[in-house]
Parts: structure tokens; C-alpha cells; sequence
């Protein structure tokens, strides 16, 4: 049922409350820069804290990645204060053989997760909302794209409002992210005591004892971008697997710029934490990590291959869970997809998703036809065929 508006003096709230603004600024990263001290305050006041959706992180995800494309940015004013920010890349290119004009999240796997910042309450939400009205009246596009939404995050409800409008649209599950509760562990036992797994907690503690024995497990945390310390993780990381994957960092020049500018940003807004964990002198395995607003966040993690048989990175995890209990912390936050290694650390889970809204028209339509129910119906026949053989 809609809420009524409530009449005070004969004067109803829609009356007294500010109209939302939006506007539209289009070019290169430049752009951001007059928005970023506001858009950052946005971020810190509302449900949109976390480093992910702050301008810094859109900066260093275009300059690395999409230097030469359109970025489009909108804003939500009330009453003149900033109440949202979508930060979109505008590109033409093919879908199912199809030219289309896409706006899409200015994100990529590397930016972990991605959201439009949004102010708290009632004004939060209209803001968000008024976005979608100015997008569904703006000509020139084909389809919206977001990538990596948290659940009940400010595009879902975008997205919840183009499907009330009778836009044709899709959603579905990207990733399950992982994250631990810190306010259930003590400080005064290790956090690998309190998994439910015998197998996993007897492995620990070997692991802990054996290492041990050859000398002393030293933790670090440094908070400074000292490029021999950023330097010190990227060789950890590219002799790993993952170098010879081609998937570490050093591995890409893009990668790298990303990293590098974020590790500068982070130091500089101070929530950088970069883990490091020893035994005599040699390192066994670090984290690339921001520590922001009460949570511990994990972009990247690296080992060394020589003590894989120890596990370093679950002894880095427990050493790390550790100094966040210590440090006050409410959550450590995993990032990323789930995955074996962080499952067993936790069984709670952020659900996230893609969404698409495609134009309300015989165009878009057709978009929504071969992108959406087609990839339906052929998931749904691998389906069945699988359930055959």
C-alpha cells in the first residue's frame, strides 16, 4: 500500500521536501576530480562505505583500464547536498552479433564489487530513484549494465524500478563473496580454534608447530605505500602460480597501474594494510589489504610456493583475523567469489549480481530476446541434457 503524504498547516511533505536534481557530466577522468571531496563525505555517511564505490577507486579503474573511453558520471542533488553518485562508461560495441550502445559499471574483476554511492534513509533512495527517471527519458542508449551488485545494494533498486516501468530486464547471480564476523572470536584464542572442521584445526596447528619450530612467526602490517614493500608482494605474487598463469599482478602493465594507484590512494586516505608473515627472514605469504571503516577488506592474497605442504596462506588468514580482533575490527571481508580456501574460514555469504535493462522499444526488445531468453533457454537445455547422460 503507498504512503500517504502527511499534511502539517496544510502543507504536505511533498511540498516542504527538496526536488532531487540530477546531472549528467560526460568526458574523460578529469571529470571526477571537482566531485571527489563531496562524493567521498557521500560515501563515509551513508550505506556506500566501503573503499569500492569512493571516486579514487573509479579513477584508478578508468585511468588503468578505460583511458580512452567515455565516462559518464551522475548526480543526485536535494536541497544542493550531494545524495548519489553513478559513476557509467558509455561504449558502442556488439551483443549477440547485435550493435548496441552500452552504459555499464565502471568496473572490472579487479574492483572487487561495484554500487552507485548513495546518502542514507528516504533521501538515499529517492536520489538512486531519480537517477533511473533521468536515465529511461535519456536518449542514446541500448542497454544498462551493472556488474557485481551487493544484495540490496542502490542499483537493485534501480533496477527494481525499470522492471515496475515495464522495462524488458535480467538479473543473475555473480558471486557469492565470503566474510567472517570478528565479534564472535576472542582475542585470546586463535582463530582457527573456533572452525567447526577437526581435519582443518589438527592441520592448523601442525602446521603451526613445525614452522614454529625453525624459528619464530613474524606478522607485519604496513600502511605506508613504500614502493619496496608494494614491490616485495608483487614478486611474491608472480612467483607464485599465478605468474606462471599470467594472472599476477607484475604479469599485466594495466593490472599493475591499478594496484599501484590504489596502494597510493589508500595510503593516502589512510586505510592501506598490506600483511606480510615470516619465519626467520623469508617471506611465506601477504595480503594486499584496506582496512576502512571498521572492516578489514582482501583484494589479493599471495604464497610462497616452498612452504605450499604448510598452508601460509591459512596461517597469514589466522595471523591477520587475529591482529582485526585486536585492532577493534567488525568483519573481515574476503572479496571476490567464494572459493575453498575462504569457505573454510566461514560460512557466511553476500549474494551479488549482474543486472540489465534494456530500452523499452522493438530494439531493445530484440536485445532482450537474444540476450536474456535465448542464454536462458540454452542454460536450461545444457540442463536438462546434462540430467540425461
Amino acid at each position: 500500500m503507498p504512503q500517504q503524504a502527511r499534511t502539517v498547516n496544510g502543507v504536505t511533505d511533498e511540498a516542504v521536501r527538496p526536488v532531487p536534481t540530477v546531472t549528467l557530466e560526460e568526458g574523460g577522468v578529469d571529470i571526477i576530480d571537482p566531485l571527489a571531496e563531496e562524493w567521498r563525505r557521500l560515501c563515509d555517511e551513508g550505506p556506500s562505505d566501503e573503499p569500492f564505490y569512493r571516486p579514487e577507486w573509479i579513477r584508478a579503474y578508468v585511468r588503468a583500464f578505460e583511458p580512452a573511453k567515455r565516462l559518464m558520471v551522475l548526480t543526485t542533488r536535494v536541497g544542493g547536498r550531494l545524495k548519489a553518485v553513478l559513476p557509467l562508461i558509455r561504449e558502442r560495441t556488439l551483443s549477440c552479433g547485435l550493435p548496441v550502445t552500452k552504459l555499464r559499471s565502471a568496473a572490472n574483476c579487479h574492483s572487487c564489487r561495484f554500487d552507485a554511492a548513495r546518502g542514507a534513509g528516504i533521501e538515499g533512495e529517492e536520489a538512486v530513484l531519480a537517477i533511473w527517471n533521468f536515465l529511461k527519458h535519456l536518449s542514446g542508449w541500448d542497454v544498462l549494465q551493472f556488474c557485481d551488485v551487493p544484495q540490496s545494494g542502490a542499483l537493485e533498486r534501480l533496477w527494481d524500478a525499470a522492471h515496475s516501468d515495464g522495462f524488458p530486464t535480467g538479473r543473475w547471480e555473480s558471486m557469492r563473496s565470503p566474510y567472517v564476523p570478528l565479534s564472535g572470536l576472542s582475542s585470546d584464542m586463535e582463530p582457527w580454534c573456533s572452525r567447526d572442521s577437526a581435519k582443518f584445526r589438527w592441520n592448523m596447528r601442525k602446521s603451526t608447530r613445525t614452522l614454529s619450530a625453525r624459528g619464530p612467526l613474524r606478522l607485519q602490517r604496513i600502511e605506508k605505500a613504500d614502493p619496496h614493500f608494494i614491490q616485495l608482494f608483487y614478486d611474491l605474487e608472480k612467483a607464485s602460480w599465478k605468474g606462471k598463469a599470467g594472472s599476477a599482478i607484475a604479469c599485466s602493465r594495466n593490472i599493475r597501474a591499478f594496484y599501484d594507484e590504489i596502494a597510493r590512494n589508500a595510503d593516502r586516505f589512510e586505510y592501506l594494510s598490506l600483511y606480510f608473515l615470516e619465519v626467520n627472514g623469508e617471506m611465506i605469504a601477504a595480503q594486499f589489504g584496506l582496512s576502512h571503516r571498521g572492516r578489514y577488506f582482501l583484494p589479493k592474497l599471495a604464497i610462497n610456493e616452498h612452504y605450499r605442504e604448510f598452508g601460509p596462506g591459512h596461517l597469514l588468514i589466522n595471523a591477520v583475523l587475529s591482529d582485526c580482533v585486536r585492532r577493534g575490527l567488525a568483519e573481515f571481508d574476503f572479496t571476490g567469489p567464494w572459493a575453498e580456501y575462504k569457505g573454510r574460514w566461514t560460512s557466511h555469504v553476500r549474494p551479488h549480481f549482474w543486472f540489465c535493462v534494456f530500452r523499452d522499444g522493438p530494439y531493445g526488445r530484440l536485445l532482450y530476446t537474444a540476450n536474456i531468453r535465448l542464454r536462458n533457454l540454452a542454460r536450461r537445455m545444457i540442463g536438462r541434457t546434462a540430467r540425461f547422460n
